[in-house]
């Protein structure tokens, strides 16, 4: 009966924390990239993974955006599947830090964390209400 009471506990932590991490990964965002530039994807580089499922490649943009007249080209560290919708020659809208200028994340990137940490709030507080009545029955 402890045991169960204990499990269940550690599943509520574990997801507190993690709803935590997303929240301040989205803050974070918030505050360090507040300048936003105008960016073209002008190279696609693709790489393989390991796993053999429906997307086995990865594409990673290299963008090109002005800061201040100082044209600055960077390849994205975050992998999109290849059947995306980037192309070269796309534009998008960055968000990028202040301090450095090389540290971004797309627009389209910013709202996929907020999109994800909403659904995963979702998930935590289903999760939380499913778990009242199994602590009101096991008590």
């Amino acid at each position: 009966m402890n045991k169960i009471r204990i499990v269940l506990l550690g599943l509520i932590a574990c997801n507190g924390f993690w709803a935590y991490r997303y929240f301040k990964r989205l803050k974070q965002l918030t505050q360090l990239y507040k300048g936003v530039a105008a960016a073209e994807i002008v190279e696609l580089r693709e790489e393989g993974l390991a796993d053999t499922g429906n997307n086995p490649y990865r594409c990673y943009p290299t963008f090109e955006y002005t800061v201040d007249g100082t044209a600055i080209r960077k390849a994205s560290s975050w992998g999109y599947p290849r059947k995306a919708y980037l192309f070269i020659g796309r534009k998008m809208t960055l968000h990028y830090d202040t301090a450095n200028p090389e540290c971004f994340i797309p627009r389209e990137d910013e709202k996929m964390l907020k999109q994800k940490f909403h659904l995963y709030t979702a998930g935590v507080l289903i999760f939380t209400v499913l778990l009242i009545p199994a602590f009101l029955w096991f008590a």
